[in-house]
């Protein structure tokens, strides 16, 4: 399904929809001014326990990762062999030629794992947001912080397609393995070339054939008839528990912005896990 919802009676659950939105930005800044790995890993570590505290099943987490990580290394990893940090320090050759070499520097390492833990964390976050949420709530919270119907719809679609998306693959990978396919293995090339020549034409298929029928799903509701006059059912309420939630999102938010480069500069790729990988190895600027 599209928005896997699981429904609960803990407090995360419980809150206001535009708490949770909040809970959503507040992760996405922190992604976005923190660059160092150990500051990312806590980000991704508070967010895996707040799904453990929500009830989620630690399978759904585990195959959730399982089905993204692949596309996570292999993005991050061309990042390493393409992007040359200035200053850089030479950790070894990954291959060495007449023709062609490939250094692994230790800054380059150090920024792919930082950027690992923050594209797992953004979209682990994306995914418990829907699972705790009704679609229909983050649509209202939107709509209540003033966004437009539309973009509300169009966001929760996009954030709840991600899930689908994976599903729909994993399915194409079963019925093309059922035919003989040959994945590729362990060998990175030969799967990224299994995936692009056999696997992308039937997955680009079936994401335009979905959201085809997204589309007549909402103009069968009536979905483009007088959208700025619509109204809902359900009305939204602050409670005691969503005004500390927002004062200790608030609070985390600062934090970020004073531990970026703006400020004290220990969040950035180049801050505190630099640093003591170097002093572990020895490296001296």
């Amino acid at each position: 399904m599209a928005f896997e919802y699981i429904p609960g009676k803990t407090v995360f659950h419980r809150l206001d929809p535009r708490t949770k939105i909040v809970f959503f930005l507040t992760t996405i800044v922190l992604e976005v001014l923190w660059g160092d790995p150990i500051f990312l890993s806590v980000v991704l570590v508070a967010v895996l326990l707040l799904a453990r505290l929500c009830g989620v099943p630690r399978n759904v987490i585990t195959s959730f990762v399982k089905a993204v990580i692949f596309f996570i290394v292999g993005y991050c990893m061309l990042t390493m062999f393409f992007l040359k940090p200035p200053n850089p320090h030479l950790l070894f050759w990954l291959v060495r030629s007449e023709w062609f070499s490939l250094p692994i520097y230790v800054e380059t390492l150090v920024q792919m794992l930082g950027l690992m833990a923050k594209m797992l964390g953004i979209l682990l976050c994306v995914r418990l947001l829907l699972m705790i949420t009704p679609v229909t709530d983050i649509v209202l919270g939107l709509v209540k912080m003033k966004f437009p119907v539309s973009f509300g719809i169009a966001m929760t679609t996009t954030f709840g397609y991600v899930p689908v998306l994976i599903d729909e693959n994993r399915k194409i990978g079963e019925a093309l393995r059922s035919r003989g396919w040959k994945s590729g293995g362990y060998n990175v090339v030969k799967k990224l070339k299994a995936l692009l020549t056999e696997m992308l034409v039937p997955a680009i298929y079936v994401s335009f054939k979905r959201a085809n029928e997204i589309a007549i799903a909402l103009e069968s509701k009536g979905f483009s008839y007088n959208i700025s006059d619509r109204t809902f059912v359900k009305e939204l309420e602050f409670t005691g528990n969503d005004y500390i939630a927002i004062t200790i999102l608030l609070a985390t938010c600062f934090f970020g912005v004073l531990t970026s480069d703006m400020f004290l500069g220990y969040g950035t790729f180049d801050g505190l896990t630099l640093t003591l990988v170097k002093g572990l190895l020895g490296i001296h600027d």
